[in-house]
């Protein structure tokens, strides 16, 4: 009996949506210690000008996934001519070389050729390190880019985790030894993210050698869907950032770091959403390019509802519980961000059903339809926000536009989800609550 058991424990530690939860959780909590240490040694104006430097660049970092990821999946689901598959590494690497040194090369011009454009931007110093952050990110974004594809995500997940924890070793020691300074953090993120490249050179996951396999073909394709994709994601990321640039621009980046310590924990119950859900979308476009449709809205109203599910009950703890962990995170001085934390956590109850809205469109070959949704939502952010901080000048009223975008979100996903499979939001809640319902009363029984 203990055997059998063993083995079910084995068998779920190597599925893919466990080890993708089990990495991006790791990840989250190294995330969390390293915005617990930093919002304690930084001056809250530093904090914050940190915090629109990595908003900045996760920004880039989703376009860059936006053009390449999606499509590559998409176009690769099921593959089983590694010849074949080489072509499209090849054409992602030089999509995404390409890519690289276009955006550094404007923002370089930007800066240094227009002296007072570049200032509203950001300073040179920032803007070289940003750059060099770019490039030597690239070999270890494309070794995640392939393993995903490949739903390899063992070793994906032990990329992701080892970037912030070589970063939170790194300042750390800094920190003990006297030398932490401000600046010094860009130096110890560039070494972090390099070390990470040279790994999965080494390793073999980065695929380097395959760049000369590349074809215009799959360079064009690549492309012509990720100009979809791109846009989704860039809005998507936007309404995560837009507050942080807002806030930056009409309260200064005091207010941004006020507003950072509460929305780590939406970004920390974010987690296990994007654990699974990544992990979904190899499947559902599989099951969706074979047509086998009723497949697909079972196998998406299960997982969506389920998750759903298991998430409402974390978010009705993180609102009771919002000043102790805001406390905990940020300290003390941080303690009135105990209202943003329970707005967020009503926002955070809508996350999974619209994620999975999101990635369900992709699956079915309707990005524009994704995009369009996105759009949606990205509008209501940044018309909403501009209102609340002209009528209020108030962080807890940004906080609340989130809830009033993730209702938009939903349900317009759902709609444009409708138009192409009988994909309905009632019938995802009573899946999950079913295949809940049932797994529990297994276990009691």
């Amino acid at each position: 009996m203990k055997r059998i058991r063993v083995e079910r424990i084995v068998g779920l530690l190597r599925k893919n949506a466990v080890v993708s939860l089990l990495g991006n959780g790791t990840g989250a909590f190294l995330g969390l210690i390293t915005l617990a240490l930093l919002a304690r040694w930084l001056p809250k104006e530093e904090f914050g000008r940190w915090t629109v430097f990595l908003t900045t660049y996760t920004l880039f970092e989703t376009v860059r996934m936006g053009l390449l990821l999606n499509a590559l999946i998409r176009y690769t689901a099921g593959m089983v001519s590694e010849e074949e598959f080489r072509r499209w590494v090849g054409a992602t690497w030089q999509v995404g070389i390409v890519f690289t040194a276009l955006t550094s090369l404007l923002l370089i011009g930007l800066v240094f050729g227009f002296p007072v454009l570049g200032r509203q931007i950001s300073d040179p110093e920032t803007v070289l390190w940003f750059v060099a952050v770019a490039i030597i990110t690239l070999p270890a974004n494309m070794s995640t880019w392939f393993l995903h594809a490949r739903s390899r995500f063992l070793p994906l997940q032990v990329i992701r985790i080892a970037v912030p924890l070589v970063f939170l070793l790194l300042f750390s020691w800094d920190w003990f030894n006297g030398s932490f300074t401000y600046n010094g953090l860009f130096r110890n993120y560039f070494i972090a993210n390099g070390s990470v490249s040279v790994l999965v050179l080494l390793a073999g996951w980065s695929r380097w050698e395959e760049i000369r396999f590349g074809l215009k073909e799959h360079r064009r394709q690549l492309i012509a869907f990720g100009k979809y994709s791109i846009g989704t994601l860039l809005i998507a990321n936007l309404l995560r950032s837009a507050d942080i640039f807002l806030l930056s621009a009409f309260l200064g980046p005091a207010a941004v770091a006020f507003y950072a310590i509460p929305q780590r924990f939406i970004q920390l119950l974010d987690t296990p959403v994007r654990s699974i859900v990544v992990t979904d979308i190899p499947r559902l476009a599989e099951l969706h390019q074979r047509h086998q449709l009723s497949l697909f809205v079972e196998h998406f109203q299960r997982s969506a509802g389920r998750l759903w599910m298991l998430l409402l009950p974390v978010s009705l703890a993180g609102f009771v519980l919002a000043e102790p962990l805001v406390t905990l995170l940020g300290g003390t001085q941080y303690r009135d961000g105990a209202l943003i934390l329970r707005l967020f956590m009503i926002q955070g109850a809508l996350i999974p059903l619209e994620r999975y809205s999101g990635i369900g469109l992709d699956a079915v070959g309707q990005p524009q339809a994704n995009l369009a949704k996105v759009l949606i939502m990205l509008v209501v952010t940044i018309s909403g926000d501009l209102l609340a901080l002209y009528l209020f000048q108030s962080v807890a009223a940004v906080a609340f536009i989130s809830i009033l975008t993730f209702c938009a979100g939903l349900f317009s996903g759902f709609w444009f989800m409708g138009r192409y499979v009988s994909v309905t939001l009632i019938g995802t809640i009573q899946s999950g609550w079913k295949d809940l319902s049932g797994r529990l009363n297994r276990i009691t029984s």
